[in-house]
């Protein structure tokens, strides 16, 4: 059965796609159907693809550079320590004085079936900033952490235009 449920973009997404890439962002804002969004992806797959990939990698350095002085530690930064065997992107200590572990996904739907049994197999959180079936963003759902409330789709688009120059 076909979903008809309407997949929206990531407007973060179109922002790098439009201005790394030249897209024209009024097209890709009138894209609101699957089918139009399938379409659309088959002629630029290539550039939506390195788009993802930009955004994932700096929601990731948002979060490290926004979180810099609380206790959450970003182990991109340490790839020989033993708890990136863990497959985390961050870990932090809770109330409890525990270790917690988590991945930063920056879609609902941006997780394979291998990785999501590879995370789940080590007890390691998920953590989504944007679903585009909702088209909305779950900034207020992050992991508890002093600071967290730094942490906003604005500060990270902001963070995105800085980065990029845009």
């Amino acid at each position: 059965m076909y979903n008809t449920q309407p997949k929206l973009c990531d407007p973060i997404q179109m922002l790098v796609m439009t201005e790394l890439y030249g897209y024209n962002l009024t097209a890709i804002k009138q894209i609101n159907t699957n089918v139009e969004l399938e379409t659309f992806l088959n002629t630029v797959r290539h550039h939506w693809i390195l788009a993802a990939m930009e955004v994932g990698r700096a929601l990731e350095e948002y979060i490290a550079h926004t979180m810099k002085r609380s206790r959450l530690r970003h182990h991109a930064q340490y790839r020989t320590d033993e708890n990136w065997q863990k497959s985390a992107d961050f870990s932090f200590i809770d109330r409890e004085g525990g270790t917690v572990y988590f991945n930063v996904k920056n879609s609902t739907t941006s997780e394979n079936s291998s990785s999501e049994g590879f995370r789940d197999s080590r007890n390691v959180l998920k953590w989504a900033r944007y679903n585009s079936k909702k088209n909305e963003t779950y900034w207020h759902t992050f992991p508890y952490i002093p600071g967290r409330k730094k942490l906003s789709e604005d500060g990270f688009r902001n963070y995105i235009m800085s980065e990029y120059e845009l």
